[in-house]
């Protein structure tokens, strides 16, 4: 049965309006140009909004938050494809010591993603929970943290997975408003997938030139498999001004296997997941971000990334009517970069207590030697967000 949107987003609204009418609210509508909504080699262009409804309670006694998020994604050219994400969550604060800096977060959320019909395909419920500490000491800031999720594609079984990630960063600041950051971290997938095997063997069939018959049988069998990755970043922050900062980042991304069966879509549905798993990969990235900080309360964020993948199972291929392959690995190189200006007015009156407008641009390059992830895609939209 064809899933009615509006009508579920507006029970949605009602429903929650009524329960968490004295919750904190943020109503946030973004509407943008995407020249190439599939990245894909033979663009497509759309209009794309996005209205988003955020809601939260936060228990000052118990330093307990509860919050929803409602997001509808709406396709200007091809209302088919609309989909709706919701997520609910409960996040616990706990300070370690009573004057102390540390600190301890407990939190969990459940995500569901709905499709239409024809789309419903893409459908996916997730399960997410995570334990995040922070520890200052005289000598560094330490934070790490373990995080596990669990994500159910209904019609792609194979897809599904359990994933586990722990991290460690060390955060050194220095008076020249200079900040080091190192973090490592360590991930591990684990999903149904498919192994084909082949024996031969021989049955009798009497006495003479055919008293044994050679037969081949080909099974296929469904089994739980995994893949694992460990990532390093280094970061350096710089204060050039008050109102003015800068950080430069280089991330690895290792491979602990040699090859997996895990394989990415060729189609992008607003879903890096499918189109572009990290897991699929290794890579070595660069990034940088300037934040500026205007008259009048304008923000401006410049920041580009140039990053290097290695696809350790993925074969390449030449054209669209390839099957065979090019005989070498799926590499790629990619380039983005960015500029938001955004601007947030505090109005604190009964009914409104902020409004935030902004504007983007963004455009990347990714070079493939496969030809179906050789793209050039470029969005511009803007937005406006109230907080109730």
């Amino acid at each position: 049965m064809t899933i009615s949107f509006k009508h579920i987003f507006t029970q949605i609204l009602f429903v929650i309006s009524i329960v968490f009418g004295q919750f904190s609210k943020d109503l946030t509508i973004h509407t943008y140009n995407d020249d190439n909504l599939y990245r894909s080699p033979e663009p497509v262009q759309d209009v794309l909004s996005s209205v988003k409804l955020g809601l939260s309670y936060q228990d000052v006694e118990s330093n307990i938050r509860v919050y929803n998020n409602t997001n509808l994604i709406l396709y200007k050219s091809t209302s088919d494809r609309n989909f709706l994400i919701n997520n609910v969550g409960i996040n616990k604060y706990l300070k370690i010591g009573e004057k102390s800096n540390s600190n301890i977060n407990l939190g969990g959320n459940w995500t569901l993603r709905a499709n239409k019909y024809d789309y419903n395909y893409y459908n996916y419920s997730q399960l997410s929970g995570y334990a995040n500490f922070q520890i200052l000491t005289d000598i560094v800031l330490i934070k790490g943290g373990y995080g596990y999720r669990w994500r159910n594609y209904p019609n792609w079984t194979y897809l599904s997975n359990h994933l586990h990630n722990v991290h460690l960063q060390l955060n050194k600041s220095f008076p020249t408003r200079t900040t080091v950051i190192l973090e490592t971290g360590f991930g591990n997938k684990l999903f149904w997938g498919q192994d084909t095997f082949t024996t031969i063997g021989h049955t009798g069939r009497g006495s003479g030139r055919h008293a044994t018959e050679e037969t081949i049988l080909t099974n296929t069998i469904s089994e739980r498999l995994s893949t694992s990755q460990v990532n390093v970043v280094l970061r350096l922050t710089q204060s050039l001004h008050e109102n003015a900062g800068i950080y430069l980042q280089y991330r690895k991304q290792i491979s602990i296997d040699d090859s997996t069966s895990y394989r990415n879509f060729d189609d992008y549905y607003l879903d890096d997941e499918l189109f572009d798993d990290p897991f699929t990969y290794e890579s070595d990235s660069y990034s940088t971000q300037l934040t500026l900080m205007l008259p009048k309360s304008i923000k401006l964020l410049i920041g580009s990334s140039l990053s290097s993948k290695n696809y350790i199972s993925e074969p390449a291929y030449s054209t669209a009517d390839d099957t065979v392959g090019i005989g070498e690995l799926r590499l790629d190189d990619q380039t983005n970069y960015f500029i938001d200006l955004s601007k947030t007015f505090s109005i604190n009156k009964n009914w409104v207590n902020s409004i935030k407008f902004n504007l983007y641009y963004s455009h990347t390059y990714n070079e493939s030697n496969s030809y179906w992830y050789n793209y050039k895609n470029t969005s511009w939209g803007g937005g406006i967000q109230w907080s109730f």
